[in-house]
């Protein structure tokens, strides 16, 4: 059993982080019009994919010691340069300095959520009830209305979700699954491999198919697929307390540290 410490959550923390840069360069790839953009500041990175994108934050930080305000200074240039909100992602094994140093400049906290690890030792076993296979590059629109779909439950679909899916999608570091029920779309996931860690994300399963073993049997091909490209750990991110941390947990994720997001809005330019 591997033990939790401060060193594997930096791993699992530059994964995250080189991941989100992954996608920029992605996103800058297949979209003449993208404004997606990275500054590595500290140790970590801030990343820019929208001002209303989800993705438009930074990861990784506080894990070079004392965090310096010229750090958060920059960080701030970056999204200000863009006039996003400064969103930070703040590791609870980061250096105590860098929470410190956002109260003091009246950072507002946004949420919280918690990273959970799983050392990968051998190949699942996938279940056969739904055909599962990976997606072909022909049918990812269909597949990111279809997992927007699955998170927002009948709400309006924004144009910047879509794009920020299919760019993941094409990653170079990404296995997208899908499983087909009925003859149509009914779930998929996406698992990315970054330093041997397999980050699991973009997983949704259609209303109508839901409690029908599908979550399930994605997060076990993805594991599966992971395992294939020698990973040694995954990693996931969920809401504290959620179904997803519970169902992450069912199937052998352990909690590895919480994060708190912490944001401010900028002056526009």
């Amino acid at each position: 059993m591997i033990f939790f410490d401060k060193i594997l959550g930096q791993q699992l923390e530059s994964a995250e982080a080189l991941n989100q840069v992954e996608f920029v360069r992605t996103h800058n790839e297949i979209f003449q019009q993208s404004t997606a953009a990275y500054r590595s500041i500290g140790s970590g990175f801030a990343i820019y994919a929208g001002i209303d994108s989800p993705l438009t934050q930074s990861f990784g930080l506080g894990f070079n010691g004392a965090v310096k305000e010229q750090e958060i200074l920059e960080l701030e240039e970056f999204f200000g340069e863009r006039n996003a909100p400064v969103n930070i992602e703040v590791s609870h094994l980061a250096d105590i300095s860098l929470t410190h140093l956002l109260m003091e400049r009246e950072y507002k906290i946004l949420e919280y959520s918690n990273v959970l690890f799983k050392q990968l030792e051998s190949s699942p076993t996938p279940s056969t009830k739904n055909e599962i296979r990976q997606a072909a590059e022909h049918e990812i629109d269909s597949i990111a209305t279809m997992i927007a779909t699955g998170f927002l439950e009948g709400k309006e679909i924004p144009a910047l979700l879509l794009e920020a899916l299919k760019a993941s999608f094409l990653q170079s570091n990404a296995a997208c699954f899908i499983t087909i029920r009925n003859q149509e779309l009914a779930g998929g996931g996406t698992v990315f491999i970054q330093n041997g860690i397999a980050i699991l994300g973009g997983a949704s399963t259609l209303q109508q198919y839901r409690n029908l073993g599908i979550h399930t049997e994605l997060l076990a091909h993805r594991l599966n697929h992971a395992y294939a490209k020698q990973c040694k750990l995954a990693m996931v991110t969920t809401l504290p307390g959620s179904i997803s941390q519970r169902n992450a947990e069912k199937h052998g994720f352990r909690l590895a540290y919480a994060r708190t997001k912490f944001s401010k809005q900028t002056q526009l330019a």
